[in-house]
């Protein structure tokens, strides 16, 4: 019973994106899904790319 009162709690939590910078030039929208897919779904990878 806890177990479930507590998946359900996760379940309500509301999404939020985040904002992650100073990676590697030649970093891939595939490893950034790979490294935070084991936190949670992802929905989308938006890399700007150059000087800001």
């Amino acid at each position: 019973m806890v177990l479930f009162g507590f998946c359900q709690v996760l379940l309500e939590v509301k999404m939020r994106p985040i904002f992650v910078g100073n990676f590697e030039f030649d970093t891939r929208q595939s490893e950034l899904e790979r490294f935070f897919s084991k936190y949670g779904r992802i929905e989308r990878v938006d890399m700007k790319s150059g000087i800001a």
